[in-house]
């Protein structure tokens, strides 16, 4: 199994999700609510440390209905996204389906951007946010394991869990990251891949001798 996460990796330097943000904000999309739903989630979040409270914050999505939000984030991954993708992730997740590897995606974005994703790359596993809705809408809220940090490890268990008729071990996982929570997965899995990591992602690589790989 071939784990792939997307912002900083596939997406390099950048997030997926703030793009959207600023498209959206851009556009006129999001009001002053928005703003209070988001400030209220990270009131929410807070405990969890700052990077949660960051990623794990979908507070701005709610009142956005479920059916303007997918032609969005359709026109807006044609546009903004598409052309920033590492030529290098493309190349090496062709390698890997040449082989005959199962490839997933697994990020913290929103399942309605993360599958814009799957159809380019060709991948259509992928796991993301689940959001909440009411009445055709978001409400802003998630639900749990959210796939960031240890809940990553959680959210790769219960994929181990499903999978039927074979028999996956940690072991066997390849596993491409770049931020610093990323750490938890990289200590589970058997093939650590570090992807153009930080200073701290990257002297715990070399101190645990995982691969370094830098993708532009």
């Amino acid at each position: 199994m071939i784990v792939f996460d997307v912002d900083g990796t596939i997406l390099p330097g950048t997030s997926c999700e703030r793009l959207f943000v600023h498209y959206l904000r851009d556009r006129k999309v999001l009001g002053p609510r928005n703003f209070v739903n988001f400030c209220i989630g990270a009131f929410r979040l807070m405990p969890f440390g700052l990077a949660y409270m960051a990623k794990a914050n979908k507070g701005y999505l709610g009142g956005l209905k479920i059916d303007e939000m997918d032609t969005i984030a359709t026109e807006f991954f044609g546009r903004e996204v598409a052309p920033k993708i590492s030529q290098a992730a493309i190349s090496r997740i062709k390698e890997h389906q040449v082989r005959g590897e199962r490839v997933i995606l697994l990020s913290g974005m929103p399942n309605f951007l993360l599958t814009n994703f799957s159809g380019l790359l060709n991948v259509p596993e992928h796991y993301g946010s689940v959001l909440e809705t009411a009445d055709g809408c978001y409400t802003g809220l998630t639900s749990n394991p959210f796939p960031l940090g240890m809940g990553k490890v959680h959210t790769l268990q219960r994929i181990l869990d499903r999978a039927e008729n074979v028999e996956i071990s940690w072991s066997d996982i390849v596993f491409y990251g770049d931020h610093w929570l990323d750490r938890f997965l990289f200590e589970e899995v058997g093939h650590p891949v570090t992807v153009n990591p930080g200073p701290r992602l990257m002297r715990l690589a070399i101190a645990k001798g995982w691969k370094v790989e830098r993708w532009e």
